[in-house]
């Protein structure tokens, strides 16, 4: 019997996947949006970082908030 293991890197659930990033003003207008798709581990760290900078930032799926006014 010949067994072969195959090692594999840690999952991302992230991988694959579009986010819409949107930035607003004070008055809650959108200013700037983007999509992004993941497609590494290093891309999704970059942008986790960049996320993170901004102390008012929302990451969420719809429904939203906004959508439920």
């Amino acid at each position: 019997m010949n067994t072969k293991l195959e090692q594999h890197g840690p999952y991302n659930p992230f991988e694959g996947k579009s986010f819409k990033i949107m930035t607003y003003n004070q008055v809650d207008q959108v200013i700037n949006s983007e999509v992004v798709e993941i497609t590494s581990q290093e891309q999704f760290n970059t942008v986790l970082e960049n996320i993170k900078q901004f102390n008012n930032c929302l990451l969420y799926t719809s429904p939203s908030p906004r959508d439920c006014s």
